[in-house]
């Protein structure tokens, strides 16, 4: 966001019949011939081409020329001079800031005629001013907006990477308690299994033995 010129220059009609006029630049941020010969011969004389798309009643206008965008402004002093005011920019710049920056050249050459042009304009003051963010305070609370929306961002993320260890944590208890219950029920087949065979071998063990007391009895009848 940067705005790189600004002029302030007024405007006099020498013949309107063959539609000859002057300007005079009382004040600018820096000699720059190229910008000042644009907005001299191509920017201004547009204000009075009721072709082009204007702003409240042909005073103001946003217009754009190769690389360049110029905000300008049509006043007339309280001396009845018509001046036009004029910044350009490279970039995308938010259109309040141009058009606040515009408003304060604008009193600053009310001020100057008031001092019998005495005072003069110095623009490039302005200029730094208007091209710093921290003095725009719907730029600068945007931007403490983000900070903090970035500042929640991260605090989100780690919450959300906090729920994805707990999550894990509770697969992982879950997980735990599932192999718990298999050992358990592992176990109780293990305690049936070895019950039953425990009685088919006490089973096994008394028929044998019923067996040989019978046998024995036998011989022992025969023998008698």
């Amino acid at each position: 966001m940067t705005i790189s010129y600004a002029l302030i220059a007024e405007y006099a009609i020498k013949s309107t019949s063959d539609e000859i006029y002057s300007t005079q630049v009382i004040s600018e941020t820096s000699c720059q011939k190229t910008l000042r010969r644009v907005i001299e011969q191509k920017i201004i004389p547009k204000m009075m081409n009721h072709s082009v798309r204007v702003f409240s009643s042909y005073d103001k206008l946003i217009l754009t020329h190769e690389m360049f965008t110029f905000f300008i402004k049509k006043e007339r002093s309280s001396t009845g001079d018509v001046f036009y005011v004029v910044i350009s920019t490279q970039d995308q710049v938010k259109h309040r800031v141009c058009w606040k920056m515009i408003d304060a050249m604008s009193q600053s050459y009310h001020d100057y005629v008031q001092s019998n042009r005495k005072n003069m304009i110095n623009l490039t003051p302005l200029m730094k001013f208007h091209n710093d963010p921290n003095n725009d305070k719907i730029t600068k609370l945007q931007h403490e907006v983000d900070e903090v929306k970035n500042v929640m961002m991260i605090n989100v993320d780690k919450i959300l990477e906090n729920h994805k260890k707990m999550h894990e944590l509770i697969a992982e208890s879950d997980e735990l308690m599932r192999q718990g219950e298999l050992f358990v029920k592992g176990g109780k087949k293990l305690k049936w299994a070895m019950i039953k065979r425990w009685i088919y071998m006490a089973g096994a063990a008394a028929a044998t033995a019923t067996v040989s007391i019978g046998t024995i009895a036998l011989t022992l009848i025969i023998a008698l």
